[in-house]
């Protein structure tokens, strides 16, 4: 696996907001005025109305800021599984999908209409985190790195990016001294959080650092092929497992934490998790490892397993932290992990797509965005030729039990490709694709158009834009 270049960012003059630009910053003014993607279908039949939800969010927080904080002490929705001795470890509740959203989407509109109060707001709700004791991510002695369990630190991973994307946009009106405060607090959690990212994919290898890693005895030992990703398709290797979707959303909460800092170390985790990523969890044919999610033998099988989309719901989840971090590093002048791609691979996930030199981000995309079409005609493995179980992003084909739309996260990153087919998309413009449904569906229950894990306020409303605008400053 070729190497990447030398990373290219992080110097002086680098953009200096990570997730807008000037110019994005006027057009979105604009849109809270008069659209699109201000109310409900006012693009197409059930396009998100972002704004709507931006400001509904944003009048909630300013009525009970308290409801969207996370206080481990008291919050009772998610509790991680309790591995053994974990030494008194934090081993308590971690955050949902509901925490940091509001006080985000009030950053969002303060920066938009310019609104003191909402940015006040919000500025006093972020530092009231970050000087939170009990999330003080260096004392090592209650959060002991390595030992949170993947189910935990994922959480953390999505709450911490939404966190991140809140303080991007109140950046222009943070003093310096309470800045210190929390881009120190935010690599506490990075520095945190980099072992389980990285402990348990050094020991896949021989040698992780080498340009093409030699597979561990560690790994081999283990080593099985599971289910076709779809019904005739190529098995699914163990090793695509371990470049799931938790893991990927550390290596994004890593990555935009180590750009914002300007901690190369950080850069280089996310970077290597990506290119792994494609390497180990990219199949030339079009699809991912997290395709074997859905499978009617699956022993593990639940109700919602029997869905044929959930492999593609998954998969959307697991590569969008990768193109959200690579666009987040374009933006600074480095596009390597986007123009980075490689044929490399192990049992069935080596090889080049046809018309490619290999796989890369722009390929994986692509291929995902497809799936909502009629290009490929593919079934969940068991069900061979069912329509009912076909890989469409929807359930049954109509959509009227489930229908996502996972991959409208794409259009951040498709601010850097320009691809007319992913726009399409969606969009749901391609051929053989249905309409935005009534009820949506996300992940993991999250609004269903804010992006990848729904770190935006509205996907849409933000990076569904005239090419022509600027990306950088």
């Amino acid at each position: 696996m070729k190497s990447l270049p030398p990373i290219l960012m992080l110097v002086e003059d680098q953009n200096s907001h990570l997730f807008w630009s000037s110019s994005e910053l006027r057009i979105w003014r604009e849109r809270a005025g008069k659209g699109p993607y201000k109310t409900k279908g006012d693009v197409s039949p059930n396009s998100p109305g972002d704004w709507d939800h931006i400001l509904k969010a944003r009048n909630s927080f300013h009525k009970d800021a308290l409801s969207d904080y996370f206080d481990p002490d008291k919050d009772l929705e998610y509790s991680s599984p309790k591995p053994e001795n974990r030494d008194g470890c934090y081993n308590g509740k971690f955050p949902t999908n509901r925490h940091a959203s509001r006080l985000r989407d009030t950053a969002f509109y303060g920066l938009i209409e310019n609104d003191t109060a909402s940015k006040r707001l919000a500025l006093s709700a972020l530092l009231r985190i970050a000087r939170d004791r009990k999330m003080d991510f260096s004392n090592d002695i209650i959060w002991c790195k390595g030992k949170s369990g993947d189910g935990g630190v994922f959480l953390l991973s999505e709450w911490i990016s939404r966190l991140v994307v809140a303080y991007d946009f109140l950046s222009n009106s943070i003093p310096a001294d309470k800045r210190t405060i929390l881009l120190r607090w935010f690599s506490s959690y990075a520095n945190f959080a980099r072992v389980d990212l990285n402990e348990g994919l050094e020991k896949l290898f021989e040698d992780r650092t080498a340009p093409t890693p030699v597979l561990s005895d560690y790994y081999l030992a283990g080593h099985e092929m599971r289910a076709p990703g779809y019904a005739g398709g190529p098995k699914i290797p163990r090793l695509s497992y371990f470049y799931n979707n938790r893991r990927a959303n550390l290596a994004r909460s890593i990555g935009i934490i180590g750009i914002l800092n300007r901690d190369r170390r950080l850069v280089k985790d996310a970077q290597n998790f990506c290119r792994e990523f494609l390497a180990y969890s990219v199949f030339k044919e079009g699809f991912i490892g997290e395709f074997e999610r859905a499978r009617a033998d699956n022993p593990n099988t639940t109700k919602d397993e029997t869905l044929p989309d959930l492999g593609w719901n998954y998969g959307i989840v697991a590569i969008g932290p990768c193109l959200t971090f690579a666009e987040t590093l374009s933006r600074q002048g480095d596009d390597s992990l986007y123009q980075f791609s490689t044929s490399h691979g192990e049992f069935g996930t080596e090889g080049s797509p046809p018309d490619r030199d290999g796989k890369d981000l722009e390929f994986v995309a692509e291929t995902m965005s497809n799936y909502v079409s009629d290009k490929y005609e593919r079934y969940m493995y068991g069900h061979n030729n069912d329509p009912n179980f076909r890989i469409d992003a929807r359930h049954p084909r109509n959509g009227s039990i489930w229908s996502s739309t996972a991959d409208t996260a794409f259009a951040h990153a498709n601010r850097f490709f320009k691809n007319h087919s992913i726009t399409l998309g969606y969009r749901r413009k391609l051929l053989g694709t249905v309409p935005y449904p009534i009820k949506a569906v996300g992940s993991g229950g999250y609004y269903p158009f804010g992006g990848e894990s729904s770190i935006f306020p509205g996907v849409l409303f933000m990076y569904d834009l005239p090419h022509d605008i600027k990306r950088r400053n």
